[in-house]
């Protein structure tokens, strides 16, 4: 079977894409790499341990390699975030167009059934749960909070703006139902609720600095 080197060269060849024509934006390729170690390491906890199918390794580390590649600018209109069906047919259709030559057909259709499962809350794919974890830890933390300050950065959103929004979805419990939702193993949901805590933490921190209220 190809090495997996060979698979991380060309998703980061396909993640890395021109910011402006002439810089390169390589946060895709970072989130890629985050999600393949994040799968390792919940591969690792002891709750998956009783599980009764062996994981496939290979096949899911590549389909979190390639999870986020509807986003890389390989078709001519960019998915909703949410739009999950949208999101997984641009992803694999880009690992069979990017691994199609190079990998056996069986386990390119392995790879895609991971990361189009991984959007499904029904799965009973251990590889495909796994990995749906893995992408919901990215919303949640300090991750989360980093990619949320640049998402509003981008819509040219400020400080305040970030603070009153994350207040808004305090007081609308949507980081309570995220937690209850989206996690389908207990320890990654705790490792959610920590890092979720830390994040307020630091919020907490920048509304103070924000409202300057620590100059006295």
């Amino acid at each position: 079977m190809t090495e997996l080197n060979t698979i991380r060269d060309i998703a980061r060849e396909a993640l890395i894409v021109s910011a402006n024509g002439t810089d390169k934006d390589h946060s895709l390729w970072d989130c890629a790499q985050r999600l393949a170690r994040s799968t390792e390491h919940i591969c690792k906890l002891p709750e998956l341990s009783r599980l009764t199918t062996q994981i496939d390794m290979f096949c899911l580390i590549t389909a979190a390699y390639f999870s986020n590649a509807a986003f890389a600018g390989m078709q001519k209109e960019t998915p909703a975030q949410n739009d999950n069906d949208a999101i997984a047919a641009i992803c694999t259709r880009a690992v069979s167009d990017k691994l199609g030559g190079i990998l056996d057909p069986i386990a390119v259709k392995r790879v895609n059934r991971i990361i189009t499962e991984s959007f499904s809350r029904s799965t009973s794919m251990p590889e495909a749960m796994i990995l749906s974890d893995a992408r919901n830890l990215e919303d949640i933390g300090t991750v989360g909070l980093f990619n949320e300050i640049k998402r509003y950065s981008a819509a040219g959103k400020g400080i305040s703006d970030v603070l009153n929004i994350w207040r808004r979805k305090t007081e609308y419990q949507y980081w309570q139902a995220r937690l209850k939702e989206s996690f389908i193993f207990e320890s990654v949901r705790k490792i959610a609720e920590r890092r979720l805590a830390e994040a307020e933490q630091l919020l907490s921190r920048l509304n103070i600095e924000n409202a300057a209220s620590d100059i006295q």
